[in-house]
């Protein structure tokens, strides 16, 4: 199915980008349906993610826990900038794109010293 329909998706990504969803939605619908409840379902799963770790650093009265659900929270707001660029176009949001690798580091690191004293030996 995808390898029969490259051109439209080649034409789509090499345009506008405050054009590709409408381009996608019109080319291939189901494309760009299932690929924006991916997103809105794994962005969902993150803010899970954000709410059990801050819920556990108040449980244990862990500040590394509590600032690495900070640098998800962080991490999160700035995966969801290109998305809002499909729909409203704003400039710069590529530059903040290079937070995304530094954050995806941080936080697992700041979480896993945290947890690191609470786990027994």
């Amino acid at each position: 199915m995808v390898i029969g329909s490259t051109n439209s998706l080649l034409s789509c990504v090499s345009g506008h980008p405050s054009h590709a969803l409408t381009c996608l939605r019109s080319g291939e619908p189901l494309g760009a349906y299932t690929g924006l409840i991916g997103f809105w379902l794994g962005w969902l799963g993150g803010l899970g993610i954000v709410l059990g770790l801050s819920a556990g650093s108040s449980r244990f009265h862990n500040r590394r826990i509590g600032l690495g659900a900070a640098l998800y929270a962080l991490l999160l707001l700035i995966l969801i900038g290109p998305f809002i660029a499909l729909v409203v176009s704003f400039p710069g949001v590529e530059y903040i794109l290079f937070l995304a690798p530094i954050l995806s580091f941080l936080a697992p690191v700041f979480v896993f010293s945290g947890v690191r004293p609470i786990l027994p030996e």
